[in-house]
């Protein structure tokens, strides 16, 4: 938890650090808080709209919690706000999404 809090005095001191609200998601997503977050990654997404790592990090988010066509629709968001940085790592997501 003290990574979280990290995230936490990082986002009082400046509370439209997209980055911060993005990491806190992913942790929190590792301690299988899914549903807050998607509340972090959307923040992050508010903050930053063309963020493409949230989007990717959201949608892995929702592969997880089994919403596959808004997992599909996040991960094409990223690749569209940056195609170079992720674009292999989602075609490949999106191709085992495609075969389940």
């Amino acid at each position: 938890m003290l990574l979280i809090d990290n995230y936490d005095i990082a986002i009082k001191h400046k509370p439209d650090l997209a980055e911060a609200y993005m990491n806190k998601g992913v942790a929190l997503r590792k301690l299988g808080q899914h549903q807050e977050a998607i509340k972090k990654f959307n923040l992050a997404i508010k903050y930053q709209p063309g963020f493409a790592e949230a989007y990717m990090n959201k949608g892995d988010t929702l592969k997880q919690l089994g919403q596959r066509e808004k997992a599909i629709k996040n991960f094409e968001l990223a690749i569209k706000y940056n195609p170079g940085l992720i674009a292999p790592y989602i075609s490949n997501v999106l191709k085992k999404l495609e075969m389940q």
